[in-house]
C-alpha cells in the first residue's frame, strides 16, 4: 500500500523543536520523495514561494501518508490523533509540522484548515455504505 511514498516519520522530542534548517531540508525531502511532479511544477515559483509551498505539500503528504500507509485504520487514528495534538503544541515535535505552522502563521492560514484536512482523511478510516447511485450524486 505504501505506493513509494516515505512513511510517516516519528520524531524523538527536541527540547527546543526543529530548526528553520531542519523544518526545510525535511519538507524537500518528503516533496521530492512524494511527488517529481510537485517537484518539478515548484521550479517555476520565486524561492521563497517554493520553500512555502514545500513546507504545505509535505504536510499535507504526512497526513495522507498516516491515513493510507498505516498498517491498520485503528492505527492511522492513532497516527492522525498524535499530529493534531503536535500541532497544539508550542514546539512541535515532528519538523513537518513546525514548518507548516510557520507558513500557516506568517501567510495567516487558520488552524481550522489543517483540523478539516486532519478530520477529512479520518472520515475515510471508517467504512461507507452506498445504497444507491443516486446517493453518490
Amino acid at each position: 500500500m505504501n505506493s513509494g511514498r516515505i512513511p510517516p516519520m516519528p520524531f524523538e522530542p527536541l527540547p527546543e523543536g526543529p530548526d528553520e534548517q531542519t523544518q526545510l531540508a525535511v519538507s524537500y525531502q518528503r516533496l521530492t520523495v512524494g511527488s517529481r511532479s510537485f517537484r518539478l511544477a515548484s521550479y517555476f515559483l520565486p524561492p521563497a514561494v517554493r520553500d512555502d509551498a514545500a513546507r504545505l505539500y509535505s504536510f499535507c503528504r504526512l497526513v495522507d501518508d498516516i491515513a493510507d500507509d498505516s498498517p491498520s485504520p485503528e492505527e492511522a487514528r492513532e497516527g492522525l490523533a498524535l499530529l493534531e495534538q503536535d500541532l497544539h503544541r508550542a514546539r512541535p515535535f515532528d519538523p513537518i509540522v513546525a514548518a507548516y505552522l510557520e507558513v500557516a502563521r506568517r501567510c495567516g492560514i487558520d488552524h481550522r484548515v489543517s483540523e478539516e484536512l486532519i478530520t477529512g482523511v479520518l472520515s475515510d478510516q471508517y467504512p461507507v455504505r452506498i445504497l444507491s447511485d443516486a446517493e453518490l450524486l
